[in-house]
């Protein structure tokens, strides 16, 4: 598990000397929608409710039809718990994904289709204490994205980038989270992860000389 206040969102690039690195940086502000996220606990089910997302992504190349990615995702959604007996409960809860890794084009013209892989971190961020009796906090938990769009570009520095990714968090079978002293652990798994996906629309901006 991974403690809040432990992450640091940083990479260092070894780009060499020559300056046409320097426009080969791009970013992304994007909306989209975000789907799914339910998982089963021991005594019933959690579910992340459907909602709109938000957030950045920054390219910058590191060869020929390949860049470096890192992301940062939010989704303003509710957490639904519904016990096998007696009566459920939502609390209002934010999803962040921390990512970064990379993107390769399937072919480049103005059309461009690509896929990418990113590694990171989902912060879980109820916006309340407990949830049916069970203390909540935040939560930080490890989590990779797979991803497929494309990239289109009308002029060489503004673009549109359209995108599908699946969101998976690491949750191991039989482990338990938003645990802590005196309360324990409020749920415990048996599932592998919790998984979402979304759909999403950018504004891609060239940045450099």
């Amino acid at each position: 598990m991974i403690k809040k206040g432990t992450i640091a969102f940083a990479l260092v690039f070894v780009l060499g000397s020559s300056p046409a690195w320097a426009q080969k940086a791009e970013i992304t502000p994007f909306i989209g929608y975000q789907f799914g996220g339910k998982a089963s606990v021991f005594n019933g089910d959690i579910k992340v409710n459907d909602s709109a997302n938000f957030g950045a992504i920054l390219d910058i190349a590191v060869r020929p039809g390949s860049q470096v990615e890192l992301s940062y995702t939010r989704q303003n959604t509710q957490l639904q718990w519904r016990p096998f007996t007696g009566i459920g409960e939502d609390v209002d809860m934010s999803v962040e994904y921390f990512q970064v890794g990379g993107l390769g084009y399937i072919m480049k013209d103005k059309a461009r289709p690509f896929v990418s892989a990113t590694l990171g971190a989902t912060h879980f961020n109820p916006k309340a204490n407990e949830i049916g009796g069970r203390t909540i906090d935040s939560e930080w938990r490890f989590s990779f994205v797979l991803g497929v769009g494309v990239k289109y570009f009308p002029s060489q520095r503004v673009g549109l980038r359209l995108a599908s990714h699946l969101y998976s968090t690491f949750l191991d079978t039989n482990s338990s989270i938003w645990c802590g002293v005196p309360t324990g652990c409020s749920f415990g798994f048996f599932g592998a992860g919790i998984f979402q996906v979304d759909v999403q629309a950018g504004l891609v901006i060239g940045l450099g000389g």
